[in-house]
């Protein structure tokens, strides 16, 4: 009897092992998380933080997601950046403020853009003159005129200096969808960021550290 027992406690110390062991695989294939490199979402995210993602092959982001992406530029680096439009929204960003669908919609923790911006066409105007670079759907692929097309998201960094879509345009949601790019094949939208761990340090600390090394 004492031995039954123990040969069922050892097949249950087994079993429990083995979906823990497979629970582990699953989870640290499904998770994503990497370091920032920069200071472009500042001040919720600085240099140094590790933000944490799920892995898919396309996240559908929403409106306000923060996303882990690479953009459609010479460079295959990680970002991180606010998604500030969608598939299907009408964009317009003017006198520091930005409207979505023709209501003004809070521009999040970063100062509001100096820059004139809109979705019109088949492209984004900046200023007077269309946004060239980047990845664009062709122009039969627009589901509407004036609106975001399909597959394609607007992301903004609360830097309105840094790399971000007022510089390279549109950020595929996936490699081969309608809004890919040949010339950019790496550019897609990664992960929505899901939470982040404040290892880093403020842009204003790292130039007092900075200072403070000088000779």
């Amino acid at each position: 009897m004492r031995a039954s027992w123990l040969r069922i406690a050892l097949i249950t110390l087994l079993i429990g092992a083995v979906s823990l062991g497979s629970f582990t695989a699953v989870a640290a294939i499904a998770l994503l998380y990497t370091p920032v490199s920069d200071w472009a979402m500042a001040p919720e995210i600085n240099a140094g933080d590790i933000v944490f993602g799920l892995r898919t092959s396309h996240p559908h982001p929403d409106f306000g997601d923060t996303v882990l992406y690479v953009g459609p530029s010479n460079t295959a680096a990680v970002s991180v950046g606010r998604v500030a439009g969608i598939p299907g929204d009408s964009l317009l960003i003017t006198g520091g403020r930005l409207y979505r669908n023709e209501t003004e919609v809070p521009f999040f923790h970063g100062p509001l853009p100096v820059y004139d911006l809109h979705v019109a066409g088949a492209g984004i105007i900046m200023g007077n003159e269309y946004l060239l670079g980047g990845a664009w759907p062709r122009a039969d692929r627009w589901t509407a005129p004036d609106r975001i097309p399909e597959d394609c998201y607007f992301i903004l960094a609360n830097d309105t200096a840094a790399a971000d879509s007022h510089q390279f345009g549109f950020v595929p949601g996936s490699t081969d969808g309608p809004c890919a790019s040949a010339r950019f094949p790496r550019a897609r939208i990664i992960t929505r960021v899901i939470n982040s761990w404040p290892t880093g340090i403020t842009k204003d600390e790292f130039l007092a550290r900075r200072a403070a090394a000088s000779p």
